[in-house]
């Protein structure tokens, strides 16, 4: 579910709180740690809402009910700036992302190309 290092603590937390991308609903069940994050967890928080499928935090929602009934789950947004959109917008936009997020990450996109996206670059 893409975890920041994909960590597990190196304690035992008061809490323990879970960041969850819907974007990669899936990565619960295909790498390690995540489903030990889930199992472990107080509270879940399914970021990214505002950019992600319904049906993909949907998902999330489910994944963490099944691995973890007792978890608390919350949603939450992440929304996207650009210091200048009158800059981008009409325009072709070359946008560089974050390394890990579209390689092993393996999203075909990442947040640069969501707020070129909403400030209004042209399509191709």
């Amino acid at each position: 579910m893409g975890w920041g290092n994909n960590d597990t603590p190196f304690y035992v937390p008061d809490l323990d709180v879970v960041v969850a991308d819907p974007h990669r609903a899936e990565h619960t069940h295909l790498y390690y740690p995540g489903e030990t994050n889930v199992r472990m967890a107080d509270v879940v928080i399914i970021n990214k809402v505002d950019t992600a499928k319904p049906q993909d935090v949907e998902r999330v929602k489910d994944i963490v009910a099944e691995l973890n009934p007792k978890a608390k789950i919350i949603t939450a947004a992440s929304p996207l700036t650009v210091e200048d959109p009158k800059a981008i917008k009409g325009k072709t936009v070359l946008v560089i992302e974050d390394g890990p997020t579209v390689t092993h990450g393996e999203m075909k996109f990442g947040a640069g190309f969501l707020a070129a996206q909403k400030a209004g670059r042209r399509r191709s």
